[in-house]
């Protein structure tokens, strides 16, 4: 073979690989900008619901401070909320 045959055949093999790696690169893109859009979306319902826990817990500790009023009333609520229950006996000297 001639230097010249040799030199068209490396362009056209050197050209196909190139237009074969332009595809792959642009269709891994295209999966890399759905990943991205999708951990926006997702971060975006994160952020809202993020926002609703601090409102609920601040609307919490509001009707809790002004329910107890002090700090003994706070424990009441949670020591009730938190002692086992005790069963009662009958009283049978009827």
């Amino acid at each position: 073979m001639t230097d010249v045959l040799q030199t068209n055949i490396f362009f056209v093999i050197t050209s196909i690989a190139i237009i074969v790696i332009s595809i792959l690169l642009v269709i891994t893109l295209v999966y890399v900008i759905r990943v991205i859009r999708d951990l926006s979306h997702v971060s975006k319902i994160v952020r809202e619901q993020s926002d609703q826990i601090v409102q609920d817990v601040s609307s919490a500790r509001e009707q809790i401070i002004s329910k107890a009023g002090s700090l003994k009333g706070i424990l009441m609520f949670f020591l009730k909320r938190m002692a086992p229950k005790q069963k009662r006996k009958k009283d049978t000297s009827i």
